[in-house]
């Protein structure tokens, strides 16, 4: 045989003959059902807080959002975890987006300005109070009581 020439037989009639691979089982495109509700979760994150055990409290938190991110409150609880742990740009964020979903809900503000200011960042502090106050009046009763 010459080096021309080649005792290869897979011709692309050859290759024809070849069975497919099977096809995979499709894959489960829905997420498993939450074992708890976002009110359980959200016990659970009270209970864990009261403990002092606030990186439990920040995931019995995020496990409440997940579930239904519409509460304020769950964003509002886990910037106040945040800032016990002093990740206090994980808690301005957080306040941000509890009054975000619920302009009126004063606590997201207060939350975030507060981590503001841990943050040295005194104007956006000083404009997120202001927000505090005017969604929530009673805040600045509670604020002047401390």
């Amino acid at each position: 045989m010459s080096g021309s020439e080649s005792d290869d037989n897979e011709g692309p009639a050859a290759m024809a003959e070849e069975e497919p691979a099977a096809a995979a089982p499709p894959e489960a495109e829905t997420e498993p059902a939450p074992t708890r509700t976002a009110e359980e979760a959200k016990a659970a994150g009270n209970a864990a807080f009261k403990a002092g055990k606030f990186q439990d409290a920040i995931e019995a938190y995020s496990e409440a959002i997940a579930i239904d991110g519409s509460q304020p409150a769950f964003y509002s609880n886990r910037a106040m975890c945040q800032m016990k742990l002093e990740n206090f740009a994980a808690a301005r964020d957080d306040g941000k987006k509890a009054s975000e979903g619920d302009p009126s809900f004063g606590k997201g503000y207060l939350r975030a300005a507060q981590a503001s200011v841990r943050l040295a960042e005194f104007d956006e502090a000083s404009a997120l109070f202001a927000a505090a106050l005017a969604a929530d009046s009673a805040l600045a009763t509670a604020l002047q009581e401390k």
